[in-house]
């Protein structure tokens, strides 16, 4: 029961629109796009963390690697995880992250190396926390996923909460800290 707990969680700190990080206005680069677009750059470098991972009868204390960089000339923001400490050995994603101005919404869109790939949805914040949904099926049941990410003002932590059910029952939990630098 390992699937879905790999979706890389750092990405939630990317839209905290309470926060004004210096790395998206300070960019001349970003100055011109919308400011929607230029907070998901906060995500932009490499963080390391650990999260604790419940499902079932299986704990574990999970590292993660996220390295991100803009992409779509700057519209977008691509990211390459790791994890390490996962039942079954190291596990790896590629994330996509956009925003849609039509909707006025966030897509998160990941794939991971389990075959799996899911668009996580979120609406602007109006905090330092965003949060992300995915609704989907796993073995023919309804999966949803909530993963609820603060950020930290100065830009540079990153609190992650992640939550699924399947079929209504409580499937797993994810939570932890990454830090940029």
């Amino acid at each position: 029961m390992l699937k879905r707990y790999v979706t890389w969680v750092a990405a939630a700190g990317i839209l905290a629109s309470s926060t004004e990080l210096a790395t998206a206005s300070s960019d001349p680069k970003l100055a011109n796009l919308p400011k929607e677009i230029q907070s998901m750059h906060c995500l932009v470098g490499t963080w390391r963390g650990s999260v604790k991972f419940h499902a079932g009868d299986i704990d574990a204390d999970v590292k993660l690697n996220l390295t991100c960089q803009a992409t779509s000339s700057n519209y977008g923001v691509k990211c390459d995880a790791r994890f390490r400490g996962l039942p079954g050995g190291e596990r790896h994603e590629t994330d996509l992250f956009g925003y849609d101005a039509s909707r006025k919404q966030y897509h998160w869109f990941a794939v991971s190396d389990m075959g799996e790939t899911h668009d996580h949805v979120a609406e602007i914040p109006s905090s330092p926390t965003i949060e992300w949904i995915y609704r989907g099926l796993q073995d023919g049941k309804p999966l949803e996923e909530r993963i609820r990410m603060t950020f930290s003002e100065d830009g540079k932590q990153l609190q992650i909460q992640n939550e699924g059910t399947v079929g209504g029952a409580p499937a797993w939990t994810f939570a932890g800290t990454a830090t940029k630098g």
